[in-house]
């Protein structure tokens, strides 16, 4: 099983649950939600270790990042498939 996740699922997944995320050049993002903020570098496929510490850091639940197509409708960005 392959567990890490393209960068476009996890920014994706990151701003359906309220999290302000902002490209600030070809790999560098700024996160931020509630009084949080933190600078990653993201490269196309993003390690597992990373993306288990985005949710639990920024609070989404893990297993929404290999399954995005399980969000509620409601909150589902339109075209996201599994990772």
């Amino acid at each position: 099983m392959n567990d890490d996740v393209p960068r476009e699922t996890v920014i994706l997944v990151l701003k359906a649950h309220g999290v302000t995320v902002t490209e600030d050049g070809e790999e560098k993002v700024t996160i931020i939600k509630d009084k949080r903020v933190e600078v990653h570098r993201l490269p196309a496929i993003v390690g597992h270790r990373i993306v288990v510490g985005f949710a639990r850091k920024f609070g989404v639940p893990a297993h929404l990042f290999w399954h995005p197509e399980m969000m509620p409708d409601e909150i589902r960005p339109p075209g996201l498939v599994p990772s």
